[in-house]
């Protein structure tokens, strides 16, 4: 589900050149996510430096696989060019990392403000949480 919905995404986004706003909430959702994780660890007095930090060096290496999926579709690009055919690829590749890693994000942010105590309303937890349950790609 969340595949599909960040292939939609990044095809409308892509259509649209929306290639600034879909990198720029990804910083966002970062920083967000790294703030309220560091809050929350905060709260149950369970901060730690060396953790802190293999999140830091985690999110900057999520930039890095951006930048891979917005390399994989210059260089498709390029080779169908090679050969001639006229393949007009938006970049979907890069796009499609961003937004999946986006609603990773915002998953877990939400999932730190409930542990932290923020109320959520239940549909928005519930549709997040239905996301998080097909995601393959997530790690606890």
């Amino acid at each position: 589900m969340r595949l599909t919905l960040a292939a939609l995404g990044a095809f409308v986004m892509a259509e649209f050149c929306y290639y600034a706003p879909a990198l720029l909430l990804l910083v966002c959702c970062i920083t967000l996510d790294y703030v309220t994780g560091l809050t929350k660890a905060w709260m149950k007095k369970s901060l730690s430096s060396e953790v802190g930090l293999k999140g830091i060096v985690k999110k900057l290496s999520y930039l890095l696989g951006v930048g891979v999926g917005f390399a994989a579709d210059l260089l498709i690009s390029l080779a169908a060019d090679s050969f001639g055919l006229p393949v007009e690829l938006p970049a979907l590749f890069g796009l499609m990392a961003t937004l999946l890693l986006s609603l990773n994000e915002l998953l877990s942010i939400v999932e730190n403000l409930g542990e932290i105590g923020v109320p959520m309303p239940k549909p928005l937890v519930d549709a997040l949480h239905k996301l998080g349950e097909q995601d393959h790609f997530r790690e606890e």
